[in-house]
């Protein structure tokens, strides 16, 4: 919700985190739930790799395909394999409905994904209170977007953290800080692009409450997954699909 010339309230920023609406799309790699807007993309799904469309022998165990062994693109790094050296897993990070065949080496990324994506992001999505530093010490709650995109916040004094919220692409580096003699971050230092273009830096500092530790550790492993290799393989550089 926006108001032209109106500076938004806490009870507009509260109003504004609806779901992303989505659309069922169906193709020769499978059935997706994708954005109706494209621009509401979560930065954590992967592109569709670009599918090997030829080739006489599976990637991973060498057997010469025939009318008996047939080809399979992996879903995730696009290259070739018999169906015995497939396996059929979720991948949330393409919008895939159903689980769909994935070699060995993007099997385990995958189960990793499956995890951070029905336990990590929602609870991301819970609105937490930190003292937050960015020139002064202020009381807020943060928040994932309900598109994955922004670190959100949410209290009086909002809009002094670069206009309330920090794109999580124009996050540049992020740091734990541990300030307990606990093996759990007690604070991020968060390194941005403010929407001037200049690097900005902003301090989350727990409340000493368990919810709010657990969520800026998932913070930090969301970056840390931004930055991770996308499939466990090198992905070809060119071909169309197989089957």
């Amino acid at each position: 919700m926006s108001f032209a010339g109106v500076a938004p309230t806490v009870a507009d920023r509260t109003e504004s985190f609806n779901d992303v609406d989505r659309k069922i799309i169906k193709d020769s790699r499978g059935i997706r739930m994708v954005p109706l807007d494209p621009e509401d993309n979560s930065p954590f799904y992967l592109v569709d790799p670009v599918y090997v469309s030829s080739a006489n022998s599976c990637e991973e165990c060498g057997k010469t395909f025939s009318l008996t062994r047939w080809r399979h693109n992996c879903r995730r790094c696009g290259l070739i394999f018999c169906q015995s050296c497939l396996v059929k897993l979720p991948l949330h990070r393409m919008n895939f409905i159903d689980p769909v065949l994935q070699c060995s080496s993007c099997a385990p990324l995958s189960k990793h994904d499956e995890k951070f994506f029905k336990r990590e992001i929602p609870f991301l999505q819970r609105a937490c209170r930190f003292i937050v530093n960015h020139g002064g010490d202020i009381s807020l709650k943060a928040q994932l977007s309900s598109n994955h995109q922004q670190i959100l916040f949410i209290g009086e004094g909002f809009t002094r953290v670069n206009g309330g919220q920090i794109r999580l692409l124009d996050v540049v580096a992020m740091s734990r800080l541990n300030f307990s003699h606990i093996d759990q971050p007690t604070g991020i230092l968060i390194h941005f692009t403010n929407a001037r273009d200049e690097d900005s830096k902003v301090v989350l500092l727990s409340t000493g409450e368990e919810t709010s530790e657990k969520w800026l550790r998932l913070l930090f492993n969301a970056f840390v997954i931004l930055r991770e290799p996308l499939c466990g393989r090198a992905r070809p550089s060119s071909g169309a699909t197989a089957a």
